[in-house]
């Protein structure tokens, strides 16, 4: 196993164990923005949604991170493709009513 498998692995590993967790509702400190919102503007957004949001996100990122490793996906396709889901989801986020209470 090579050094940058090993990464990998870690960064897999890492980003599942966060997506289950936000998933779950739990660590939504994570989200950017979330954790240093007062206790008025949480309250106005669904945390649980965006979480599981996010997490979708991060699983998809995990296929991503495995096919590129094991599936030989093409790095420069996956790189594009990764960067317009997060696009997406960014922009879905910010205005869809689901995500506000």
């Amino acid at each position: 196993m090579q050094g940058t498998d090993i990464l990998l692995l870690v960064v897999f590993l890492a980003t599942f164990i966060a997506a289950v967790q936000l998933l779950r509702g739990k660590w939504l400190m994570l989200i950017a923005g979330y954790n240093t919102a007062g206790k008025d503007e949480r309250e106005k957004i669904n945390g649980r949604n965006l979480g599981k949001l996010m997490a979708a996100m991060l699983f998809f990122s995990d296929f991503i991170i495995l096919g590129t490793r094991f599936l030989d996906f093409n790095e420069n396709v996956s790189a594009i493709v990764l960067t317009i889901v997060v696009f997406i989801c960014i922009v879905f986020a910010n205005v869809s009513p689901i995500f506000k209470n």
